[in-house]
């Protein structure tokens, strides 16, 4: 198997003293993710095309500082998602899903060393809506979608400036619920998730006023 995954992120968010991000400060920021895997299975000299899949996500943020190392705010941005999937009889079905999100996140920050590194871990709770469009053989099947997520998404800062900080981020810990209707339909999926993929990095670059 084969898998190729590029994951790009960039933000905008406070002001460094004495090592620690202030009270008072205002966050303007968001992130762009941008994800694609490609699978491919070999048995006996025969190889077969996997599911391809490509993910972009923009997400706005304001928030702020409403005590020393710790804030709150509020996300809103878009995520479409395309996934690639030929069967055995070589029919391909195309699933897209485009949503819009929302959510709620509250930041710690960890002084690590001095005003310059800090770990964070972001609280998070996000909602998701939209549809999911599922193409096979001319016929487009159209299901609503719904999501919940709630959890824990830690990572870390290195400050290269009074305001600018390099960001890393990787996973998720948490609580997730996603929902496919049509109709009188209803696929719920329900369950925990520790998530931790060293491929999965997120890069920013933040700025703190």
């Amino acid at each position: 198997m084969k898998k190729i995954l590029l994951s790009l992120t960039f933000g905008l968010a406070a002001t460094v003293v004495f090592g620690q991000i202030e009270s008072g400060t205002k966050i303007l920021g968001g992130t762009f993710n941008y994800n694609s895997s490609t699978n491919e299975v070999s048995q006996g000299g025969t190889s077969v095309d996997g599911p391809k899949s490509s993910n972009i996500t923009v997400l706005p943020s304001f928030g702020y500082m409403f005590a020393d190392n710790l804030g709150a705010g509020i996300r809103v941005g878009i995520n479409n998602n395309t996934t690639e999937t030929t069967d055995a009889a070589g029919d391909v079905t195309t699933d897209k899903m485009n949503r819009t999100i929302v959510g709620l996140f509250g930041r710690y920050y960890m002084d690590v060393a001095g005003d310059a590194l800090f770990f964070h871990t972001d609280l998070v709770l996000d909602f998701g809506f939209g549809s999911n469009e599922s193409e096979t053989g001319g016929t487009t099947v159209t299901t609503d979608y719904n999501s919940m997520d709630i959890g824990l998404r830690p990572g870390w800062d290195y400050f290269i400036g009074d305001k600018w900080a390099l960001e890393l981020n990787w996973g998720f810990l948490g609580y997730r619920s996603e929902t496919y209707s049509i109709d009188d339909f209803e696929d719920k999926t329900t369950g925990f998730q520790v998530n931790f993929d060293f491929t999965q990095f997120g890069l920013g670059a933040r700025w703190y006023f």
